[in-house]
């Protein structure tokens, strides 16, 4: 079964028998966090093969959003990731989250988009923060991805050996996947005019 996100932003429209239905919070926990968060609460309905799972969560805050880009311009996205689902999330089966990554990508989606239906909040401020970026601040965020380093703790020698490095791997997995996609076109071509006298087959070496 295709995973289905529900966001609903008025919790109290939802009928008794729907209200019955919620798996994750119960009716006076929701009253207590509304009371807390006031506009900023929005409920989202997860469904998946295992089960359907309703989570309470809130839009950001200024300062979650300085920690969420600050783990971004080190390179750490999982981490980013992490200082939402941990601080806006409010309500709902944590195991869920940990355990099920439909339950964690859709939840931490709703969270990126609940802004009202604009462009997500989360989005902008990625942009922003990605267009300040200088090249070496954009090289030295490459390095920590991929090679799990702290570029400033490198000599300048072994900066730039590292990051060559990159763009040769880099290279190369490029020529690799261009061969590969050539040489999976010439064998569809080559089974449609296999039949065909003087057709030869075209592959490319990688």
């Amino acid at each position: 079964m295709e995973n289905k996100l529900q966001k609903k932003s008025d919790y109290e429209s939802l009928t008794t028998e729907e209200k019955s239905k919620i798996n994750g919070f119960t009716e006076a926990e929701h009253k207590d966090l509304k009371a807390k968060y006031g506009n900023r609460l929005r409920m989202v309905t997860v469904e998946t093969e295992d089960g359907r799972y309703d989570y309470l969560v809130v839009r950001p805050s200024r300062a979650h959003m300085m920690l969420v880009a600050t783990k971004g311009k080190e390179g750490d996205f999982e981490a980013a990731n992490n200082v939402l689902i941990q601080n806006c999330v409010v309500a709902g089966d944590k195991k869920a989250i940990d355990d099920d990554y439909a339950v964690y990508s859709t939840l931490l989606s709703a969270i990126q988009k609940n802004d009202g239906g604009r462009t997500g909040f989360y989005q902008k401020s990625i942009e922003k923060l990605e267009s300040s970026f200088t090249e070496i601040e954009g090289i030295n965020a490459i390095l920590r991805y991929h090679y799990r380093v702290d570029p400033d703790t490198l000599d300048e020698d072994s900066w730039l050996r590292l990051y060559a490095e990159y763009r040769m791997v880099r290279k190369t997995e490029l020529k690799e996947t261009e061969t590969a996609v050539y040489n999976a076109l010439a064998t569809v071509v080559n089974k449609l005019f296999e039949k065909k006298d003087g057709f030869n087959d075209y592959t490319m070496d990688s």
